[in-house]
């Protein structure tokens, strides 16, 4: 594992969440802010114990994100990345990893074909463990995000071949494409049953620039929002772009980062550094809802960038191709916990954060409660005085 620690990378809402449930509150146990070096002494998981991935139990799962993802092409250049915002209460005792599936000519419970690295997080549901990957990169350069949606009716197609989760689509997808014309043709041979809840609003690009959004039409099919051009911009967040009604719409995400990514004229001007500061400028956070963690990815060179709870000070910088070829032999999956990435600085403003967001909701319940209660008492002695007028 050669993940490098720079600085400033974001924190998650999930594992702040998970410690405090658990009473873990060790979140940071790692060391100052660091320069850029090897952690590759980091020991991964093996993803054995934790996937369910069967219609059955992933079909019933409503935990969408909110989420704005973004593309972004000039010249030679490539970039896609997103932030995943998370309710604080809809998230607890979830865990955030950076998931590694090698390339695998056998088949699997996670497929065959290419190797891709994601970013996502773990949870546990009626007994049984779950996982979801909500920012993906594949060893061809074909990367994927996902954007929550309110549910919409959507025309079931019971003849096609594939009737199953959307982690599935999303696992060969990656598996099988290495473009988006690849992906679209896949997504049509999914039924997608009779309600969008599995589909919500999933947003590929690829190595050359080209980018689609697929999320429910107005006529219950699928609709394909395609990037128009190859400099230029695609952009999603909660609001349906095939439907706008469907969604939160309009979107001060959307407006900003549409300003922010019409400013740049070439090449030069699409960096990490200047996609770090639109996602920035559009993270959540809030007693409610956070920014549990951000990520870019170069769909050029395949490398890629992870940020904990819009924090940009710190990153975690990886190469697609460097994880894959290093992953031992034989491994199915592996994954790597969030926790043991970041540094102790970069946790410890997060928790900070999160506990006075949670201070503010303590002190409006307890308002709101001496309200109510005040409330009642002069509604008691109101009655009280007419009793005893009569």
């Amino acid at each position: 594992m050669k993940f490098r620690i720079k600085e400033p990378v974001c924190a998650t809402t999930a594992v702040l969440l998970a410690l405090m449930v658990s009473g873990v509150m060790s979140l940071a146990t790692a060391g100052t802010t660091l320069d850029v070096i090897s952690i590759s002494d980091i020991n991964s998981t093996s993803c054995t114990t934790f996937c369910a991935l069967d219609d059955k139990f992933l079909g019933g799962i409503n935990q969408p994100e909110f989420c704005s993802v973004l593309t972004a092409s000039c010249g030679e250049k490539v970039l896609f990345g997103g932030n995943v915002d998370i309710r604080s209460q809809e998230h607890l005792g979830t865990t955030p990893y950076i998931f590694i599936f090698p390339p695998s000519e056998k088949e699997n419970r996670y497929g065959s074909g290419y190797g891709f690295v994601a970013i996502g997080r773990t949870w546990k549901e009626n007994g049984r463990n779950y996982e979801s990957y909500l920012g993906v990169i594949n060893e061809k350069g074909l990367a994927l995000g996902t954007n929550g949606l309110p549910a919409v009716s959507l025309n079931p197609h019971p003849e096609r071949p594939f009737s199953t989760s959307s982690e599935s689509f999303r696992i060969r997808a990656m598996r099988e494409c290495s473009n988006v014309d690849c992906v679209i043709e896949l997504a049509k041979t999914f039924d997608w049953g009779s309600s969008s809840s599995r589909l919500n609003q999933h947003h590929f690009a690829d190595s050359t620039g080209d980018a689609v959004i697929i999320s429910a039409g107005r006529d219950g099919e699928l609709a394909f929002t395609r990037k128009e051009k190859k400099d230029g911009y695609l952009i999603s967040t909660n609001f349906n772009r095939a439907n706008p009604a469907n969604g939160r719409f309009p979107c001060w995400r959307y407006s900003t980062a549409a300003a922010m990514l019409g400013k740049i004229e070439n090449g030069d001007d699409l960096t990490i550094p200047y996609f770090e500061s639109v996602l920035d400028a559009i993270h959540q956070e809030g007693a409610l809802l956070n920014t549990a963690y951000s990520y870019i990815f170069d769909l050029r060179t395949g490398d890629g960038y992870i940020y904990y709870f819009h924090q940009f000070e710190e990153v975690v910088e990886f190469n697609v191709s460097v994880e894959l070829a290093e992953t031992p032999e034989g491994t199915t999956c592996s994954l790597y916990a969030f926790d043991r990435l970041f540094s102790q600085e970069t946790k410890s403003k997060a928790t900070s954060e999160f506990w006075e967001y949670q201070k503010q909701i303590i002190v409006l319940k307890i308002a709101f409660g001496v309200a109510a209660l005040s409330g009642f008492c002069f509604f008691i002695y109101r009655k009280m005085r007419s009793h005893t007028s009569e």
